[in-house]
């Protein structure tokens, strides 16, 4: 099989979710153990949790596809996966086609399906490969194209052996959409994809079928009590991403029960960890009703990836009801400038539009100096106030020199120090026909 990126594929798998009505197999079925104290997820499955798990054989679709072992458990906050992957040629595990959060699928790798209200609610996937890069997506219309803008706080850990690898992984409830119609059963398919041998995919799914979700199993015996998770977070400014420095994230938390219920939201740059998060705050939520807070996220200020996560916890028993994370590649560039127009004639003005890809509340820590050089060597500066991220930088011709000037825009922290970021470009004064 050729590889094939992680939307394409998906797709075509999903596609045949519609025909579930097909020729009355049994539905594969499993009730996964609950278990105290949660295991450790460190990719080696020696917790005593995972003596108490149920346990289930991948099947290949054909050919040499390698035995795949999976042990399922839960508690109030996961469901908890450890993957056992034979393999026999370790040195040749593919990882180069999925570097980095969210990209290209193609890899050794296991795959989640999860759906908590079957059969019309949405389903979650979450891949990892054997380098424990993770590729999430939420699917609202299972024949649909995924939403790669979910980004789950699912937690995994990848060991490698000497004749097999092995996956732990933690899929909080809370990033599940959990309402009181889900349980005690819900869909779920597991899946193997095998690079090797043209691609072999072991599936749970359908005996002897390499569609994965032609038959989504049944995830069995789940009864925990969903109504507790009857709140919901909505943040269109997190799902947009994060900047660098302080995040303002506005979140609308909805209450969906019919009795008040006061709850903590807490907000993290990165995963969520144990002690007290960097922000939080208590609100008082009326019955069937909403409110707004607007939460901090503050992230390095240089950095390879751009992630936050905001939570909404129960204040009585610290129990995580519902969550939203937001993971993606940070820009090269912190200040992005374009010049509305490059040729100016006496008298004209122009200006820069300024992008600086910093947090809302972290404007005001920075200042964006302005260089004018000219041609005869003379040099002017100047600087500007950002009071959004967006901006325009005005430039009058009468400060440029006739001919070409090179314009240099900086963004320096008040504190002092280096420029975060600048961005050089030329404007030409034409010479006028009254000059």
């Amino acid at each position: 099989m050729r590889r094939r990126s992680a939307d394409l594929y998906v797709a075509c798998i999903l596609c045949v979710l519609v025909a579930k009505a097909g020729a009355g197999v049994p539905t594969s079925r499993i009730a996964p153990a609950r278990v105290a104290p949660a295991p450790r997820v460190d990719g080696v499955l020696d917790d005593a949790a995972w003596t108490e798990a149920a346990q289930i054989d991948l099947r290949p679709d054909r050919g040499k596809g390698q035995p795949t072992t999976v042990k399922l458990a839960y508690d109030a906050s996961c469901l908890y996966l450890g993957w056992v992957c034979q393999e026999p040629e370790m040195d040749k595990l593919l990882t180069a086609s999925c570097p980095s959060h969210d990209r290209g699928w193609g890899d050794d790798g296991v795959e989640l399906f999860v759906q908590p209200r079957p059969p019309d609610g949405p389903v979650f996937q979450v891949i990892v490969n054997a380098a424990n890069q993770v590729l999430d997506l939420r699917y609202a219309d299972p024949a649909k194209k995924g939403d790669k803008k979910w980004d789950s706080a699912v937690r995994s850990a990848v060991t490698r052996g000497t004749a097999a690898w092995t996956i732990e992984m933690a899929v909080p409830w809370a990033e599940l959409e959990l309402t009181p119609a889900c349980g005690p059963t819900m869909g779920l398919n597991l899946m193997r994809w095998y690079p090797r041998h043209n691609g072999i995919a072991s599936t749970w799914g359908l005996p002897g079928s390499g569609k994965a979700l032609e038959f989504m199993g049944a995830l069995e015996g789940i009864p925990l009590d969903f109504a507790k998770y009857s709140v919901a977070l909505e943040s269109p400014r997190l799902r947009a991403g994060l900047f660098y420095g302080a995040n303002e994230i506005p979140v609308v938390l909805h209450n969906t029960a019919g009795a008040p219920r006061t709850v903590k939201v807490e907000a993290w740059p990165g995963r969520p960890e144990t002690g007290p998060a960097p922000w939080s705050k208590e609100v008082k939520l009326p019955a069937n009703a909403q409110a707004q807070v607007t939460a901090t996220i503050t992230t390095a200020a240089r950095g390879a990836q751009a992630r936050g996560c905001v939570r909404v916890l129960d204040n009585r028993t610290g129990l995580v009801l519902c969550q939203m994370s937001r993971e993606r590649k940070a820009p090269y560039q912190l200040l992005l400038v374009t010049p509305q127009r490059r040729y100016l004639y006496g008298g004209e003005t122009t200006a820069f539009s300024v992008r600086a890809l910093v947090g809302e509340a972290s404007l005001k820590d920075y200042t964006v100096r302005m260089r004018l050089k000219s041609a005869d060597g003379a040099t002017r500066k100047r600087a500007f106030e950002l009071d959004t991220r967006e901006s325009t930088v005005p430039i009058d011709s009468d400060d440029l020199a006739q001919g070409e000037n090179e314009v240099t825009l900086a963004l320096h922290p008040k504190a002092g120090g280096a420029a975060l970021d600048s961005m050089t470009t030329r404007v030409v004064r034409l010479r006028g026909p009254f000059e």
